[in-house]
């Protein structure tokens, strides 16, 4: 082989080397990345099953507490007259998502009867914990 075609092969396999070791700093870096994004997930995973120790309810759960449809409690929610609800995001550009403390629809429900209430047994006391 000549001089030529040796020292190219040389600079052919050195660029290659390099090529594979920014290659595995690229990898690195998205495996840094994509840990970073599971521990934010669960993060917020965390926020939305508790806040401040709190249980957050789902619309559909509050309306299968209540043996309503989830309508009926978006309805109540639209017209400001049901549970006290929370709203966030996700993220920019995500869907805002409502959720309930437990808290509130048992406040709610408290009102509702009015003064006559004789029975101060939480309502959700078993409601299963989603897991």
């Amino acid at each position: 082989m000549s001089s030529e075609v040796e020292d190219g092969m040389a600079v052919f396999f050195e660029e290659i080397s390099g090529l594979k070791s920014r290659l595995i700093d690229r990898m690195k870096h998205v495996a840094e990345l994509e840990s970073k994004v599971a521990l934010q997930a669960k993060m917020i995973e965390g926020y939305q099953a508790d806040v401040l120790g709190k249980r957050l309810l789902a619309t559909d759960e509050v309306a299968s507490m209540l043996g309503v449809t989830p309508h009926t409690v978006c309805t109540w929610r639209g017209a400001v007259n049901g549970p006290t609800f929370i709203t966030f995001t996700l993220g920019k550009g995500e869907q805002t998502q409502v959720r309930y403390r437990l808290s509130d629809v048992e406040a709610w429900l408290r009102d509702c009867e009015g003064p006559e209430r004789e029975d101060s047994t939480p309502i959700a006391e078993d409601i299963p914990e989603r897991a």
